[in-house]
């Protein structure tokens, strides 16, 4: 529990307006954040445009002790609950979602579980939290602040930046799926000699599976975000700050450029290049390159438009 008085002053500092003082104390304790229409008077909130016209009777019905409000609602519209202490902010999602990391979200504890098993020839940076059931295998490098959730494996070779968070049960660095026919026409495996790199500030979902590079290497780059149970495939490199939502599949050697958003269940073709900027619908089967900034949906995926 936190006092209202103490959520108050830092949403001073980091540019929150003040609009109305509600009728609860300073220390009114508050116990965290909550959906508007849900919330009580020992919890805060937040409203923005994206409810509509509707958004207007929701902020007068909201029950919650602080309520933070997007600046381009019209206050000319606006009923504010008497009781709520009111707050201005740019971004209410963005500023609510700080003050609830400030306050509720507690640092993960630096500490590795003992029923991990851990390579001798691994290196581990400060301040790591390795769960239960982790396998991090040979020459693995893993930075600082990182969280390893449980039953994740790493693979030999794997380098890992700063303050990466796996989830659970997600492998990364296994061989890819390459083989090639013999003389008698049965498949055998191609061996994969490179590696998987994944920078700084990546966040990678449960039962997810990045496989390693079979001549060249698997990167996802800084800021990239991977949902749960999403496969990519060997030789694949993924731009700074894109988004690959649930149930993906990235085939091997395909390049996707920064700040794309490939929506839940897309499919990519091997080899083909997503520019930065790019949507992939949900669903949708991508068989082609996709040039910067376009949005693309389908099966097979086409531009949105045409």
């Amino acid at each position: 529990m936190v006092e209202l008085g103490n959520i108050c002053a830092f949403l001073i500092e980091n540019e929150g307006v003040l609009l109305q003082e509600g009728t609860f104390s300073h220390t009114h304790l508050i116990s965290g954040p909550r959906n508007g229409d849900d919330a009580n008077e020992q919890q805060f909130t937040f409203f923005n445009l994206k409810a509509g016209d509707a958004v207007y009777a929701k902020i007068a019905n909201c029950q919650a002790a602080l309520i933070l409000l997007e600046n381009k609602l019209d206050h000319q519209r606006m009923i504010l609950p008497i009781n709520a202490t009111v707050f201005v902010c740019e971004d209410a999602k963005k500023a609510m979602m700080n003050c609830a990391r400030h306050f509720f979200l507690p640092e993960p504890a630096s500490l590795i579980h003992p029923s991990a098993h851990i390579s001798h020839s691994a290196i581990i940076g400060q301040h790591a939290s390795i769960a239960a059931g982790v396998v991090i295998s040979d020459n693995v490098l893993i930075g600082d602040n990182c969280v390893i959730e449980p039953n994740v494996y790493i693979h030999a070779r794997t380098q890992i930046g700063n303050r990466v968070h796996i989830k659970a049960n997600t492998v990364i660095g296994g061989d890819g799926f390459g083989y090639v026919k013999n003389e008698t026409g049965a498949y055998d495996h191609v061996p994969h000699f490179g590696k998987v790199c994944i920078e700084d500030d990546v966040h990678i979902g449960s039962n997810t599976c990045i496989d390693r590079g079979s001549l060249s290497d698997t990167i996802i780059k800084k800021g990239v975000k991977i949902d749960n149970l999403v496969h990519i495939a060997h030789n694949v490199e993924i731009g700074e700050n894109t988004l690959v939502i649930a149930c993906s599949m990235i085939a091997g050697s395909v390049r996707i450029g920064e700040n794309a958003w490939i929506a839940p269940a897309a499919s990519i073709k091997n080899g083909i290049t997503i520019g930065d900027n790019v949507i992939v619908g949900m669903s949708s089967l991508v068989l082609k390159s996709v040039a910067d900034g376009l949005t693309v949906a389908g099966v097979p995926a086409k531009e949105l438009g045409k």
